[in-house]
């Protein structure tokens, strides 16, 4: 999937941009499903994660709730890994392509489609080893303890069950051709909860570009913790190395100091993208680390916004166009995003028509006309001849009803991207 999407709706002026996010399970995503290390843990055939925390059933005084989480891995192919791990998003994905889960879990889907998701060469030895990675997983189990939050109930589901069962089919005819048909039937327990909306949405195109398996899993986990503002920033995540140890899961080391040196990579590869804003570690004695406080950028995902926008030819152009008129980079990003490139462009070709004022100044005349529809069309055309501008072939006029602009602006925006749409953005 290009990671960006223009979409075009019915009935909507332009097209817009948008990062696509994929959705997945979140508990299936919070918890530890896949090992990272084959250390210790791995060995055994089975690891857990405990943890206490405070709930308060039907909004009464919080009492402690004891949390476990036990990953079984199968007798013949192990524990699910961290290649496992790309597996289980890459079939997520196929899922939202498909419209999401369906009501009875199963997913179709050709090995070859999820083989090009993931990026392997094309040979049998990765067909092979894909078979082989969805077999792991479905033939290992999770056992919730309290731990499998569900939406629908309302509470916290005791249960043990497998992500998923797989169906892989192969068929040879007579002159030994074959084919495939290939599918996996999520657990009722994974449809429910997808269905109620508790859900993760992971930036795919990222995910994908991340070279580390432990940068992927951190990338996991922050997404879900830091999510939300806190006056205005970004909420930070502040834990202690150990209990990310478990988390993760990284396998099992005596030392925080030893878990720090693990996850120096992924701090290196997710710090570098702009990822991570600050990362701040507390310190005890001998320059142990005692806690890990993370804390994301807020205009990571604008940024990520502008470079797909600049990849195509009239979203370049566009934004070229707004910041010549001194807009800032992330203001006309937002714009774009929203309104689409040919019609801010067209703004920015009428603007020196309908503002008298120097450059620097006419820059928020600019932002609101595109925001709030001006008829600028009409201005312009009632101009003496030679000082008119043309239009632009196929670029539809500005319109004239403007809540009707911003009812539909409103209706495009996507979840999660309030952020990029506020004023004064």
């Amino acid at each position: 999937m290009d990671p960006a999407v223009r979409v075009e709706e019915a009935g909507s002026r332009q097209g817009f941009y948008q990062i696509p996010k994929v959705a997945v399970e979140a508990n299936c995503f919070v918890f530890p499903v896949f090992l990272l290390s084959s250390g210790p843990g791995g060995r055994k055939g089975w690891y857990s994660y405990k943890r206490t925390i405070l709930h308060a059933p039907g909004g009464g005084l919080p009492q402690s709730l004891e949390q476990e989480w036990i990953v079984t891995g199968s007798h013949r192919l192990g524990l699910p890994r961290a290649v496992d791990m790309d597996v289980c998003m890459a079939l997520f994905e196929v899922a939202q392509r498909r419209g999401g889960i369906p009501d009875d879990g199963r997913v179709e889907f050709s090995i070859h489609e999820l083989r090009e998701i993931l990026g392997w060469v094309d040979n049998g030895e990765a067909y092979r080893y894909l078979r082989e990675s969805i077999e792991r997983t479905a033939s290992s189990s999770i056992t919730s303890r309290k731990a499998f939050w569900s939406p629908k109930r309302g509470s916290f589901v005791s249960k043990t069950f497998p992500l998923w069962k797989s169906g892989l089919r192969q068929h040879w005819d007579f002159e030994g051709r074959s084919s495939e048909s290939s599918h996996v039937s999520f657990d009722e327990l994974i449809v429910e909860s997808f269905k109620d909306g508790h859900l993760s949405r992971l930036d795919s195109g990222f995910y994908w570009a991340l070279e580390n398996s432990t940068s992927k899993r951190l990338y996991m986990l922050l997404d879900h913790h830091c999510s939300g503002e806190e006056g205005g920033k970004a909420r930070p995540w502040v834990v202690e190395p150990m209990e990310l140890m478990h988390l993760m899961p990284l396998g099992n080391y005596d030392r925080a100091s030893k878990v720090e040196q693990v996850l120096k990579r992924a701090h290196a590869e997710l710090r570098g993208a702009g990822y991570i804003k600050e990362l701040e570690v507390e310190r005890g004695k001998r320059n142990a680390p005692l806690s890990l406080r993370y804390e994301i950028s807020g205009a990571f995902h604008r940024k990520r916004l502008g470079a797909e926008i600049e990849r195509d030819p009239a979203g370049a152009i566009a934004l070229e166009k707004l910041v010549q008129e001194a807009v800032s980079r992330e203001v006309a990003v937002g714009l774009i995003a929203e309104h689409g490139p040919d019609y801010c462009g067209r703004y920015a070709d009428l603007l020196p028509f309908v503002a008298k004022t120097k450059r620097g100044q006419r820059a928020g005349y600019l932002v609101d006309g595109i925001k709030n529809g001006w008829p600028w069309e009409e201005r312009v055309a009632r101009l003496p001849k030679g000082a008119a501008v043309s239009a632009t072939p196929g670029v539809p006029d500005p319109p004239r009803d403007v809540s009707a602009v911003r009812s539909a602006g409103a209706k495009r925006r996507q979840e999660g991207y309030e952020w990029l749409f506020g004023e004064g953005s």
